[in-house]
């Protein structure tokens, strides 16, 4: 019998979440780039159990998908505690989106980086002082075609 890749991952998947739920260290193979340059493709990286310690952002976490049980290698940016739950804001280090929020019960464990990466350290600090200047350009850009679009709709109209 012949699994499919996708097959594959989600037994992988589940062999995965329930060694880290034991508490145990597991090597992942990170298949992509997305997380380079912290992470190269094809690299092994050890990853201990959320029971070791708490999950604090900036930490490179290995959470479950949304649908079927493959596994993926992201950065926490920010953690919403609510009463019940906490959610966690996840993003790929090479891309400029956020992924889906995830929630507590998908996130398997903490990424252990062997080395301290300058461009880890760094990359953790100026993400952080890039999002106010990010939102502040998004609100500027946004209010300008706002206003233009305004303003050439009271053109129009002077104009008849």
């Amino acid at each position: 019998m012949k699994l499919s890749d996708e097959k594959l991952d989600d037994y992988m998947g589940i062999i995965a979440k329930e060694t880290l739920f034991k508490g145990l260290e597991l090597e992942i193979n990170v298949v992509t780039s997305s997380m380079y340059p912290t992470i190269k493709a094809q690299s092994l990286v050890k990853s201990i159990s959320k029971k070791k310690r708490k999950i604090k952002a900036g930490d490179i976490i290995v959470f479950r998908q949304i649908y079927g049980q493959s596994l993926m290698v992201h950065r926490c940016l920010f953690i919403i505690t609510t009463l019940k739950k906490r959610i966690y804001i996840t993003k790929a280090d090479s891309s400029f989106l956020f992924d889906q929020p995830v929630s507590e019960e998908r996130v398997y464990g903490i990424v252990e980086l062997n080395k301290l990466n300058l461009f880890d350290f760094f990359f953790r600090r100026v993400q952080y002082l890039l999002l106010p200047i990010n939102i502040l350009f998004t609100i500027v850009t946004r209010s300008f075609f706002l206003f233009r679009s305004i303003t050439k709709a009271q053109f129009k109209n002077t104009k008849s």
